[in-house]
């Protein structure tokens, strides 16, 4: 097996677990607004056109 020096796998169970952290001691309110003020956050940082594209392409 090769070594790598970047592995995607492990950046993402580390990312989830990070985001399960934050969110088990909330109530299911809470982490709602959690991911609503997350996904405001994304739309503000990606121009509408490139949405509108990824809607309509689905």
């Amino acid at each position: 097996m090769k070594n790598k020096s970047f592995d995607c796998v492990e950046m993402k169970r580390k990312g989830a677990e990070g985001v399960y952290q934050k969110v088990a001691s909330l109530s299911i309110e809470q982490q709602l607004e959690y991911w609503r003020k997350g996904s405001a956050s994304l739309r503000q940082q990606i121009p509408s056109e490139s949405i509108k594209k990824a809607v309509a392409t689905g």
